[in-house]
């Protein structure tokens, strides 16, 4: 199972079963859930770096929701890396949706003025692109937008989408391997965590 917050009635069930069981994401039962998950603080880290490299000064955060793993982790790394650099994230440029097209839509119109945009997910950061252009904004020439995921509608975008990429069909694999071991042996209870990169695209092309 993948996408729970951390506060989830399922999982708390669950856990009380006799019932082999591997979560795509980081789980708060590790002696009793196999997981896969990818390295969200890094694709945050990511983020930032790729923004402050082409020359961003004013960056801004639409994140995801803060009571899931995912979305929390991916704020993490994009604010420790800008204050390493010592560049500032204030609350104005910063807030958090439900990882869909219409949240990103909708909050990038409460955003202090930017000039680079991470946004947690791909399918907020189509909405938020197009809340960008209702206030007049180009994207990437006024505000470059980096986006998460790598669906196939971050390359069919227009603008071309640059995102941090997770190998979705990989976690997938990975689970089921981890399932299928479980199943043989209850007792092997592991963690996997599969790396991240950027896929760079026209959404930040300066």
């Amino acid at each position: 199972m993948s996408a729970y917050h951390t506060q989830d009635e399922l999982l708390d069930r669950l856990a009380t079963y006799d019932v082999p069981t591997v979560t795509m994401g980081p789980t708060a039962w590790p002696d009793v859930f196999g997981s896969v998950m990818v390295d969200n603080v890094e694709g945050g880290r990511i983020a930032a770096r790729h923004l402050l490299e082409i020359g961003c000064t004013r960056p801004g955060l639409v994140g995801g929701p803060q009571d899931t793993q995912s979305g929390a982790e991916r704020t993490q790394g994009f604010r420790e890396v800008l204050a390493e650099a010592g560049v500032a994230l204030p609350d104005g440029r910063v807030r958090h949706g439900d990882f869909t097209e219409a949240s990103g839509e909708a909050l990038v119109a409460e955003l202090d003025d930017v000039d680079g945009l991470f946004v947690a997910s791909d399918a907020m950061a189509v909405g938020a692109v197009r809340g960008l252009r209702a206030r007049g904004l180009r994207v990437p020439q006024d505000v470059a937008v980096v986006g998460y995921d790598d669906l196939p509608l971050a390359a069919e975008h227009d603008p071309p989408l640059t995102t941090v990429r997770q190998p979705i069909e990989g976690i997938a694999v990975a689970a089921l391997d981890m399932l299928v071991d479980l199943i043989e042996d209850p007792t092997h209870v592991s963690t996997s965590t599969l790396p991240v990169e950027l896929v760079r695209r026209a959404s930040t092309a300066r």
